[in-house]
């Protein structure tokens, strides 16, 4: 018998942070196993991915399971939690193939070519 069901597929997706300028202050990948998830997961993954990166030496002991990558999982949840706050007071704009993401409930269709921006907005000073 044919097993139909559709085949798990892992890729990676293009993430940059940028400024208004366009000018990539930070490029990174993120390993995406589904096509669609909401913005807010996204945007989870990118705060833990980041975490990974900036913290180069991890303080890992065998016996503590509530520290990942140097900040434990209270740290980890408050950076998210600080993450989703700026996206929805327009910090920062998020964009997936140049269309612009509204609500950390809106869907984001993926795909192994697609490009993922967090364009940083910068407020204008001494107008």
């Amino acid at each position: 018998m044919i097993n139909r069901e559709k085949a798990l597929v892992s890729y990676r997706v293009e993430v940059h942070l940028s400024s208004l300028l366009g000018n990539v202050l930070d490029k990174l990948s993120l390993e995406v196993d589904v096509e669609v998830l909401p913005a807010r997961e996204l945007i989870g993954r990118y705060v833990l991915e980041s975490l990974q990166k900036k913290i180069l030496c991890p303080s890992l002991d065998g016996e503590d399971q509530e520290v990942i990558f140097g900040c434990d999982l209270l740290e980890v949840e408050q950076h998210k939690a600080r993450a989703y706050q700026a996206f929805q007071s327009k910090s920062y704009l998020l964009l997936i193939d140049d269309r612009q993401v509204e609500t950390l409930d809106e869907l984001c269709h993926l795909s192994s070519v697609s490009v993922v921006k967090f364009l940083r907005m910068v407020p204008i000073v001494g107008a």
